[in-house]
């Protein structure tokens, strides 16, 4: 039963993901319709998103704890609650306040549940296929406003943003709370254990115990030789040397998400197009996590880490020169590639280095300063906007920062003796 189960956890964390960033990187879409309506300046708008994705950064860690010491499942179902009400909240914005409420307080306190407690979730039921299996499982982060974006638009068209708002937060608390009702810590849990009885009961023999024998689970740590205290490694200089690394890329990446919409608009395309330019960049990020997370379980995670960056930091500085609509197109979804496929990375060259315990926290501890980082970078590109009039200044300072970030993660090449 095992060998089928631990891809329902997979599953399960596919739709939670897809749904949860999906809703939440729709800001994308609002983001022209509020500053129209308002008049507000574009700083005012990123700000929030800065906020939230600190908001989100900090909430990853209690999270990622919750996620350890109480299971996955109810931390995600509390998640999908905040996720959907804090969108449906949407419905009633009319100060500037009300959008840092949601993006910065409800909706991103749900986004804190929405990667780190399942990427480490994935990570206990796999060792083997485990670069594959968080691909899949934290697709969502790419593809999920490949399905949201037209959504979204469609939404707004028909019905106005602010009723678009109360529809997505319905069918994101739907989707994400009935998903995690499927999730499981490891194979070890009461729940996974009454499942296999009633698996066995149906004339099925397959025993939990082989698990981690059999079929690639992991019951220890893959790096023993490190102390996994939380503590212990957060004062270690690998890890700060590898949060680094992550938080440019990340910066970049935050910059990027935010801002494609109205970058496509800056170039005379209409809204359909930067709908349609948004769903180029998710297909890209599903490709790239998937397809590296394939080729980093073979060729080694830091590898293909190092190859995503530089491919999204050269296919964001052409896309500042171009003009055609299909040299666009092709564009972003290159760097969806390049930023999807290194981000894929990011849990299995943490979990190689500081191995499984408090696998959660870990996580969340990553998000949390890397968020920092990104709350920086989107704040700082709606100053640029308002400084000078575009974002074009913006992706420049976004191609730089993925090749700084490549550059800085080769410290990362040897490590603890074991390289990566």
């Amino acid at each position: 039963m095992f060998r089928y189960y631990r891809w329902v956890i997979v599953f399960a964390c596919c739709i939670i993901s897809i749904t949860g960033y999906g809703t939440y990187f729709s800001v994308t879409l609002f983001y022209t319709h509020i500053v129209n309506e308002f008049d507000w300046s574009n700083s005012v708008v990123s700000g929030s998103v800065s906020l939230g994705l600190i908001i989100y950064g900090v909430f990853a860690l209690p999270m990622g704890w919750c996620a350890d010491r109480f299971g996955p499942r109810i931390t995600m179902i509390v998640a999908g609650f905040l996720i959907g009400g804090g969108t449906y909240l949407g419905l009633y914005i009319s100060e500037p306040w009300h959008l840092y409420a949601l993006y910065g307080g409800i909706t991103a306190i749900g986004m804190g549940g929405a990667w780190a407690p399942l990427v480490a979730t994935i990570s206990r039921w796999f060792e083997k296929q485990r670069g594959l299996a968080i691909g899949i499982g934290s697709i969502g982060g790419g593809i999920g406003t490949l399905f949201y974006a037209p959504l979204t638009e469609f939404l707004i068209q028909e019905f106005g943003w602010r009723l678009a708002y109360k529809w997505l937060g319905i069918i994101s608390g739907a989707l994400i709370v009935s998903s995690a009702l499927f999730l499981a810590k490891d194979p070890t849990t009461n729940f996974y254990r009454w499942f296999n009885a009633k698996y066995r009961a149906l004339g099925n023999h397959y025993s939990i115990n082989d698990y981690s024998v059999v079929l690639g689970a992991v019951e220890k740590p893959v790096n023993t030789s490190i102390n996994k205290n939380l503590a212990k490694v957060i004062k270690d200089i690998v890890f700060w040397k590898m949060i680094t690394t992550f938080g440019l890329w990340w910066c970049a990446g935050a910059i990027t998400t935010v801002t494609l919409a109205p970058f496509v608009l800056e170039k005379d395309f209409d809204y359909g197009v930067s709908a349609a330019v948004v769903v180029a960049f998710a297909v890209g990020n599903g490709i790239g996590r998937i397809g590296m997370g394939v080729a980093g379980d073979v060729i080694g995670e830091l590898k293909v880490y190092q190859v995503g960056l530089i491919l999204a930091g050269l296919a964001i500085f052409y896309l500042v020169f171009a003009t055609g609509l299909i040299s666009v197109f092709l564009l972003f979804t290159l760097v969806g590639i390049g930023f999807g496929g290194s981000g894929t990375q990011l849990t299995t060259i943490s979990i190689k280095l500081f191995g499984l315990d408090a696998a959660g926290a870990l996580m969340g501890s990553v998000l949390a300063i890397i968020g920092v980082f990104a709350a920086g970078g989107v704040l700082l590109s709606g100053l640029i906007h308002d400084f000078t009039g575009s974002y074009y200044c913006s992706y420049l300072l976004c191609s730089f920062v993925f090749m700084l970030s490549a550059f800085l993660s080769q410290r990362l090449v040897i490590s603890r003796g074991k390289k990566i």
